[in-house]
């Protein structure tokens, strides 16, 4: 059968199979991760120090962890266990009050 490409995609296409992320995990996606350790209560990201009383508070204290971080905004930086389950958002500079 000829049909253009966008036909051929509809009528293979299965909506009830599509997976729609809401605006948060979309942002998620988009967030590039690198391990790093916790060490008391800070990680270090691109040698800027980031804190949250939640490090310490999990048992992830001296463990690594994956480090996600927004490219546009450099002022948090969220915290997984290497399994995946969230820990914190870490805020840089909240070491310093």
């Amino acid at each position: 059968k000829h049909q253009p490409p966008d036909e051929a995609w509809a009528a293979m296409l299965r909506p009830e199979l599509q997976h729609t992320p809401d605006a948060a995990g979309l942002r998620q996606l988009f967030m590039p991760a690198v391990l790093r350790t916790a060490r008391r209560g800070e990680v270090v990201l691109f040698n800027q120090h980031y804190q949250a009383s939640e490090l310490m508070a999990m048992d992830v204290d001296g463990r690594q962890v994956s480090v996600r971080f927004d490219i546009h905004d450099p002022s948090f930086v969220e915290v997984f266990t290497l399994d995946g389950r969230p820990v914190c958002r870490a805020a840089w500079g909240a070491n310093r009050i």
